[in-house]
């Protein structure tokens, strides 16, 4: 078996999507998981979603609208 560097995704959210993708991802060998999304910008329910995977899953608020985050995630 190759000794690869984790691949990373990275993913702009405004809710639930990104959630989508972290249980998609969540504890899966080989993979690391940034999530973006827009502080305030989202439900309290979902950022709590968001936040609570941990293992491979970050999680990142970002001060700003979903544009912001989206506009950080594709200079990335």
């Amino acid at each position: 078996r190759l000794n690869l560097p984790p691949t990373t995704i990275l993913v702009a959210t405004s809710g639930d999507t990104g959630a989508a993708v972290a249980s998609a991802f969540h504890r899966r060998p080989g993979f690391r998981v940034v999530i973006l999304y827009p502080d305030g910008r989202v439900s309290p329910r979902q950022a709590h979603q968001l936040g609570a995977f941990g293992d491979n899953v970050r999680t990142f608020r970002v001060a700003g609208t979903f544009d912001a985050v989206s506009y950080t995630h594709l200079r990335a």
